[in-house]
């Protein structure tokens, strides 16, 4: 995998800067309908986060978490009373204050549409013993054989940092964890509770689990790795809405850390699939909120977590330009794009060089909440795909298995397409689950 430059933190300390920025939070025009969410990042000494609470607090202001980063980082997720200008201004001047920013919320990467996609990475000759059999789209199913001696992803657990998981789904709930699923965007400061519900009321992420994991049961679909383990680390609301907070919370309690940063636990997944992502232009909205993502991505890898993440949908017919986004396009982070059943780049794939791998991501059909059954396309349909070959890939491994090493089995056996080699459209190749877990390749 490609190292990605880590976009530097931006420090504002004048107040003309930040309102250059961003416009529409210090202009005079802001809307009076209701309090707005802000992110301010400062140098993490405690006095200055000591001066910007109050100076928050005292104008009726909310502080809803305070996060330690990194060194010389910290973030305080806020509420500010509307209009927000002066006392974002005020909070702007204060000694060691680094950046203001409106919230940044993720958007799921995902378009609703209209099964292909496991039978055409091959994963179904991963199943059964010798990972060797008939390949391609169309190929008999391990439903229609037996399935016996192959690798499931059984004992790798898979965290889908997502809206949550149908708890109930007949095809999701034999995989779920049995503990340790977490809500991290109903709590009153957006930290991870394991004792709030981690079901899924949008749809997203059931989608997202079946894809990667779904079960090995006789019906509705079934996933890359069937026996893999789901962890539900829910990020998005029942609307489909969610904070930058919520994610770096997520994040953190998949690498086993507390929103300071401390480690109160060994990771709580060997894999983690993010279907949710930023545009490019987060870096010059928000340079801390990139720092922040990289510090919590470097985190998880040295954790022992393969981060896996869609690409983005915000390519275009041509397939030029550099369009990935974050958490895609950062270090440690495996960039997924879509093909489609032709195995042509979907139109909407991101494309850039630091897209690493290309995976099916139209027309997917997976599980869905209510247990229920959907067809969606998008970026966030292919990462899946590839988490879930990720955990054959752990499996085969065993016990000496590294991030690096698991990244590198995935980008040296992908079939090549488009360019000859890397391209920025496919970056490597489509993913061969069967090649890159068994070492076994077959040609479609």
């Amino acid at each position: 995998m490609k190292r990605k430059a880590l976009v530097a933190l931006s420090i504002v300390g004048v107040l003309a800067l930040v309102a250059s920025v961003f416009p529409f939070a210090f202009g005079g025009g802001a809307s009076a309908a209701g309090p707005e969410r802000f992110l301010i990042f400062t140098s993490g000494d405690p006095p200055v986060n000591e001066r910007a609470r109050q100076a928050l607090e005292q104008r009726g202001g909310r502080t809803l978490s305070v996060m330690h980063i990194t060194p010389g980082l910290d973030l305080i997720d806020v509420l500010v009373p509307a209009p927000p200008g002066e006392l974002l201004s005020q909070i702007a001047r204060i000694p060691g204050v680094l950046e203001v920013s409106p919230d940044q919320p993720p958007e799921l990467l995902d378009d609703p549409e209209l099964r292909w996609g496991v039978d055409r990475v091959d994963a179904d000759l991963v199943w059964s013993s010798g990972g060797a059999g008939q390949a391609g789209i169309g190929s008999p199913s391990p439903r229609e054989g037996s399935v016996t001696g192959g690798l499931t992803g059984a004992g790798v657990t898979i965290a889908i940092v997502d809206s949550g998981i149908d708890l109930d789904h007949p095809d999701l709930s034999p995989n779920l964890a049995t503990s340790g699923n977490a809500n991290c965007i109903d709590t009153a400061d957006d930290t991870c509770s394991t004792a709030l519900l981690a079901d899924d009321g949008y749809g997203h992420g059931s989608h997202v689990a079946g894809i990667a994991a779904a079960a090995d049961n006789a019906i509705g679909v079934i996933g890359v790795a069937p026996g893999a383990t789901l962890l539900s680390v829910k990020i998005f609301d029942n609307s489909g809405s969610s904070s930058f907070a919520s994610v770096v919370n997520g994040i953190r309690y998949v690498a086993g850390r507390d929103s300071a940063g401390n480690v109160v636990s060994p990771r709580r997944a060997d894999v983690m699939n993010m279907s949710f992502g930023w545009s490019k232009s987060l870096s010059k909205q928000c340079p801390s909120c990139v720092t922040t993502l990289q510090t919590i991505i470097n985190e998880a890898w040295a954790a022992g977590v393969v981060p896996v993440a869609a690409a983005g949908n915000s390519g275009n017919k041509q397939g030029s330009g550099d369009n990935v986004g974050y958490p895609a396009r950062l270090t440690n982070v495996l960039a997924v794009a879509a093909t489609d059943s032709a195995d042509k780049r979907a139109s909407f794939s991101s494309t850039g060089s630091t897209v690493d791998i290309a995976a099916p991501g139209v027309s997917i059909y997976s599980t869905y909440k209510d247990g229920a059954y959907a067809t969606l396309s998008g970026t966030s349909m292919a990462s899946p795909h590839v988490a879930g070959a990720a955990a054959l890939v752990i499996e085969a491994a065993g016990a000496g298995w590294t991030p690096g090493g698991v990244v590198s089995a995935l980008t040296g056996t992908a079939d090549d397409l488009g360019s000859g080699g890397f391209d920025t459209k496919y970056g490597w190749g489509l993913l061969d689950a069967q090649q890159a877990a068994t070492g076994v390749a077959t040609t479609p």
